[in-house]
């Protein structure tokens, strides 16, 4: 009704997971006659895996490898995209987005500052016996091109202004270009967006994590064997989401430099009938026309703070009057998992993105007062002194590796490092493999 009762409509789920928020979703919808005709699902995920999950939980009956279903329970037509940007993009149809739990899965660039300024910490060969697992953090020999452009102000609202030696900062740069995509489709299409994750509204310091089995596990241990996330930074996020309405100049000198960049005037492998070339150029008139609307956010706010606003106790109430006692039970454990301080309760933001029309204070879930304090980690969890890069480490480290790891000729020494971690991970892929006996049995 906030978006004037549009007689259709896209909902978009970023990284749906096992698909049971969309499966709720389109339960609750399905009461809602009007809404079920003019609906469109649109499932971003990457994953093969995830994507059969999903169908199964939505459409039982559909075909296996399927990109395209009808849900069971309301007929609306779901389809599954690799990316935001393949989804199509309707400025007469809202497009409304859900984000949980997407954002910290993004690559995050760590920063540490030194009488040299902010230079980037990267990953390099560990020579040393002391190393368990045979990379380890080392330190740029002074500011990266990725420091003097991400670190500022305007890209990150509570980046200090006058660090400490040693002091640190994170940015997910994938995370602030999708939240800039965000806004830009709110922008367009009039619709909103909902994002809810485990961050700060600021930056951190270091809060990569890696889990294997549900057990946390060393960075560094099993490389491409780990899910790795990270702390969302709810102010850098909410910052790049307005600046998807901006209209400027340099965003259409941009994208002309793009179209006269691309030579294709076809779609690509995967059935866009977009190319490159014709998507810059769309931008382009896009910001020549202005045919872009003002924003406004709404929090970020905690997770305990938004389900009680939406009636989190008053629904738990109607439920237990039903339920039985292990069902009473298994909701108090999950109330206190959502809403405590302990567990998810204030870990967890929420953001919403809505056009400016939209009131301060009225979204629902956001009543007045409820944004918190924008935030950043306080000097004693400055990251520890780190050596700087080793020219020599990874050269050294991957010597093992074989010959291959030589330089090309015209090969720039990024791409030989990149080369050579590869196959020193491989390297010891292949050592803790079980050896085998002349029999070919295992030893």
């Amino acid at each position: 009704e906030a978006l004037g009762s549009p007689k259709k409509v896209q909902l978009v789920e970023l990284g749906p997971g096992r698909g049971t928020m969309m499966a709720d979703a389109l339960r609750a919808i399905g009461k809602f006659r009007p809404l079920v005709g003019g609906l469109s699902v649109e499932m971003v995920e990457t994953s093969p895996a995830l994507r059969e999950v999903q169908r199964k939980k939505l459409s039982k009956g559909s075909a296996a490898g399927s990109s395209e279903v009808r849900h069971d329970g309301t007929g609306i037509m779901v389809r599954w995209r690799d990316t935001l940007g393949d989804v199509p993009l309707n400025k007469d149809v809202p497009c409304i987005m859900l984000a949980q739990e997407f954002l910290d899965c993004m690559p995050v660039k760590q920063f540490q500052y030194t009488d040299l300024g902010w230079c980037e910490r990267m990953v390099e060969l560990d020579p040393t016996k002391e190393g368990p697992h045979h990379l380890r953090y080392a330190l740029t020999r002074g500011p990266t091109p990725h420091s003097q452009v991400l670190l500022n102000q305007e890209i990150i609202p509570g980046i200090p202004t006058s660090p400490e030696i040693n002091a640190g900062v994170e940015v997910s740069p994938d995370a602030l270009q999708s939240a800039q995509e965000i806004g830009r489709r709110v922008s367009i299409s009039g619709g909103a967006a909902l994002i809810i994750d485990y961050g700060n509204n600021g930056p951190s310091v270091d809060s990569i994590q890696a889990l294997k089995k549900h057990k946390k596990v060393h960075i560094f241990e099993s490389p491409g064997e780990s899910d790795v996330t990270a702390h969302v930074d709810f102010s850098a996020i909410k910052k790049a989401a307005l600046d998807g309405s901006t209209v400027d100049a340099s965003m259409a000198a941009a994208a002309a430099a793009l179209a006269a960049a691309g030579s294709s005037e076809k779609g690509d492998a995967k059935g866009n009938k977009e190319s490159p070339r014709q998507a810059a150029m769309r931008v382009v008139e896009e910001v020549k026309q202005g045919n872009k609307a003002a924003l406004r956010a709404h929090g970020p706010t905690t997770q305990n703070d938004f389900l009680h606003a939406m009636g989190i106790r008053e629904r738990a109430g109607q439920i237990l009057e039903s339920a039985t006692s292990s069902q009473a039970q298994r909701l108090e454990e999950e109330y206190v998992r959502l809403c405590s301080p302990d567990e998810m309760g204030t870990l967890f933001k929420v953001l919403a993105i809505t056009p400016a029309t939209i009131a301060a204070g009225t979204a629902a879930g956001f009543p007045p007062g409820s944004e918190v304090e924008r935030t950043y980690s306080a000097p004693e969890e400055s990251l520890p002194g780190v050596p700087q890069l080793d020219p020599n480490a990874l050269s050294a480290g991957a010597a093992s590796a074989g010959a291959a790891s030589e330089r090309s000729e015209g090969e720039p020494q990024c791409a030989v490092q990149r080369r050579q971690l590869a196959e020193a991970i491989v390297q010891k892929n292949m050592q803790q493999q079980p050896s085998t006996d002349s029999g070919g049995g295992s030893q």
